[in-house]
């Protein structure tokens, strides 16, 4: 085999790389932009998407550590330490972990309040 030819071969595979790389981006920016819009959402409703999934996530996050916490037990075989929440103001962002009382915070009615 020729160095020359090797070397052609390669620039025209090359090129065909990139030329086919602009084709799949071109194609993925359309679907990227198509998809949203075909819904009516704007960049402000995904932005908004992202930031609820990263806070779910930290909400997450903040429970497993306090499960953890809250497996050590006493001797008489009750949970010591902060509790999971099982109850959640999302607007003011108040929980309960359903032990003892409920918090004038969460019980003051409304929408989100822990029901009778």
């Amino acid at each position: 085999m020729n160095g020359t030819s090797i070397e052609s071969k390669l620039a025209k595979l090359t090129k065909r790389i990139d030329e086919e790389h602009a084709r799949f981006i071109a194609a993925t920016k359309v679907s990227v932009t198509g998809v949203p819009a075909e819904y009516g959402l704007t960049r402000d409703d995904l932005t908004a998407i992202k930031l609820i999934k990263q806070l779910a996530k930290t909400m997450e996050k903040q429970d497993a550590n306090l499960v953890k916490t809250a497996k050590k037990t006493t001797r008489k075989g009750v949970r010591s330490g902060p509790q999971p929440a099982k109850y959640r103001d999302f607007e003011s962002g108040a929980t309960w972990s359903g032990l003892a009382r409920v918090p004038a915070r969460i019980a003051g009615g409304g929408p989100h309040s822990v029901p009778d």
